[in-house]
């Protein structure tokens, strides 16, 4: 047989047998073992315990905390303590908060002895001979503290260190002045009972506050409220879904939303006609079409971007077209560009630009792709809904949700979009968010780009481009990652996007000698 088809022939087992991509050395034969891990499929993890992945991604650290360090802490804990261990208070938060990164260690409370175990991209688990609950719960597969028992006993610093994530932890509590009053009272906490009373206090849940308070007292308990916030945290409403995830949605909009109108202060106001406003998009598509295609990788030309815009390109009578990729993904674009303009024509004709998304953005992402499913290269189905796989974005430390919470997230994104006042708000924080949350398998950041315009030009603010010269490429990216993994940065992004609004498409052309000239020449941010 083949060299290859033994490969396959292992690879199909592996596959069968794996427990969410991990393996253990007693799961596969030694051959098919060797076999895979010569060809680059297994890599090893610990003795032991090995992760099947693509060759070549055993650099990337984001699919390993993102996705491969948990799925190994789920098998591996499970192996060596059965059920008796519990995650530390800390990162029982974090699991039932749906954090889609692991922090770089795990700590695990069990009755055995002190160990480390060291793991890849300086990662480890810390077993410690500490604290088991009563009552522990089962959630995504790990062994954690109720969140009301994790939020009275982690330590004040990490709600310090992590505003966001404790108040999406505290208002994610069904009924918290049970559930934590129960705690508090069953353990004799009142230091904590102060603590939790005066964080609820903080994030405007002052009757939860007030009642907890009046629980502990009534018991003989003295409370002396300390706030465990350093600074304020920002009001951000009630979400349209109960879950941790839109909370985080909602949460970063209300954090950041002060900071992009620094940048932003006033929307200018929409001054042209409406024809006049649609053919001035219309006027710049090459030079949108040829960047935002160069941003995601593939190699555009004007004179391909041409023949789509003048229906010269031919799928029916040139299989050339039919099926190059960077052909169909241009005539794909160009096919998303017009629906974008008729939602935009919507918008001018008073629309809510937030209804509008709401109503059409799946309509874009489908254009995206109605070339590649014509040429049978993705199913039709692979365009319904929202994605059901993880997803990662190369060279990014930001891991994107669980495909579970598409739904609630996508849901909270369209009812910010519909509350915000602010058109440059809603540009800049609906195309953060939503590459945020990465609902699709593809396509997401030339998405984001047309809902980030049709939310600029709702407000007045011109069709914006993003240039492909590497620089601006490299500065974009690197502002989205930081705002991504902060939650809080975002003066970095709405600056970039300010400096491209500076651009003067109508005397440019599209070459990219002439997109790195204009890069060089643009070295001075624009008056805010």
């Amino acid at each position: 047989m083949a060299q290859h088809d033994l490969i396959a022939n292992a690879l199909k087992r592996a596959k069968r047998l794996a427990h969410d991509g991990i393996l253990r050395s007693s799961d596969l034969p030694s051959a098919d073992r060797a076999r895979l891990l010569r060809s680059g499929w297994l890599t090893r993890i610990v003795r032991g315990y090995y992760v099947l992945g693509t060759p070549g991604r055993e650099g990337e650290s984001g699919v390993w905390y993102g996705h491969d360090f948990r799925s190994f802490a789920r098998l591996y804990l499970a192996d060596r303590f059965r059920r008796e261990y519990c995650l530390s208070a800390r990162d029982s938060i974090e699991v039932h908060i749906g954090e889609p990164a692991v922090p770089a260690q795990i700590v695990v409370n069990t009755r055995k002895q002190s160990a480390k175990v060291s793991l890849p991209f300086n990662s480890s688990i810390l077993v410690i001979p500490g604290y088991l609950s009563d009552v522990v719960e089962d959630v995504d597969g790990l062994r954690v503290m109720s969140l009301a028992e994790a939020l009275c006993r982690v330590p004040s610093s990490y709600l310090e260190a992590n505003p966001l994530k404790a108040t999406i932890a505290l208002r994610s509590l069904r009924d918290p002045v049970s559930s934590i009053g129960k705690i508090l009272l069953g353990k004799g906490m009142p230091v904590v009972a102060g603590r939790i009373v005066a964080a609820y206090r903080a994030i405007g849940q002052d009757k939860i506050a007030d009642d907890i308070k009046r629980t502990m007292t009534a018991a003989g308990h003295k409370l002396v409220e300390t706030n465990p916030f350093a600074s304020p945290v920002p009001d951000f409403g009630r979400p349209k879904a109960a879950s941790p995830q839109a909370l985080r949605v909602r949460a970063m909009w209300a954090t950041m939303r002060t900071k992009v109108i620094e940048v932003f202060p006033a929307d200018p106001g929409i001054s042209k006609s409406t024809a006049d406003l649609l053919q001035s998009i219309r006027d710049v598509y090459r030079h949108d079409a040829y960047n935002s295609l160069s941003i995601e990788g593939f190699d555009v030309t004007e004179g391909l971007i041409e023949m789509v815009r003048t229906g010269a390109w031919d799928p029916t009578g040139n299989e050339r077209d039919f099926r190059t990729k960077d052909a169909l993904a241009a005539k794909g674009y160009a096919d998303a560009f017009n629906l974008v303009l008729e939602s935009v024509s919507r918008v001018l004709r008073g629309e809510g630009p937030g209804e509008v998304a709401g109503a059409d953005l799946h309509g874009w992402y489908t254009a995206l792709f109605g070339p590649s499913v014509r040429a049978a290269i993705i199913a039709p189905a692979d365009l319904a809904g929202y994605r059901s796989g993880p997803v990662y974005i190369r060279g990014a430390n930001h891991v994107p949700p669980n495909a579970a919470h598409m739904s609630d997230m996508m849901e909270e994104l369209f009812a910010l979009l519909k509350e915000e006042s602010s058109a440059a708000v809603r540009a800049v924080l609906g195309h953060l968010i939503f590459v945020h949350i990465h609902p699709f398998l593809d396509g997401n950041g030339r998405t984001a780009r047309f809902l980030m315009n049709l939310m600029f030009v709702s407000g007045g603010w011109p069709w914006t481009i993003i240039r492909s010269e590497r620089s601006r490429r490299s500065r974009y990216f690197a502002a989205l990652d930081k705002a991504h993994v902060t939650r809080t940065e975002i003066h970095d992004f709405a600056k970039f996007l300010r400096e491209e609004m500076n651009i003067d498409w109508g005397a440019a052309r599209t070459s990219r000698a002439d997109v790195k000239a204009q890069a060089r020449s643009d070295s001075q941010p624009p008056d805010a």
